[in-house]
């Protein structure tokens, strides 16, 4: 895949806003596994702005399996 399917820019009032291309996202998260389970990512804020204005990264840190009781 060539992209991941997300982004992130800083608004003026410090808030972050999560864009996100809803189809390339959920291949990007079918790529990780089936089932019900919970994933973590870590947001970061860049070194410096992209030349879209891109302010924010976010990586997968943790995958954990979910089982139902």
């Amino acid at each position: 895949m060539k992209r991941k399917g997300f982004y992130f820019k800083q608004g003026y009032d410090g808030s972050l806003y999560l864009n996100i291309q809803k189809s390339d996202f959920i291949n990007y998260l079918n790529e990780l596994g089936n089932g019900d389970e919970w994933v973590k990512f870590r947001i970061f804020e860049r070194k410096d702005k992209d030349d879209k204005g891109h302010t924010h990264n976010m990586e997968l840190i943790q995958q954990t399996i979910k089982k139902d009781a």
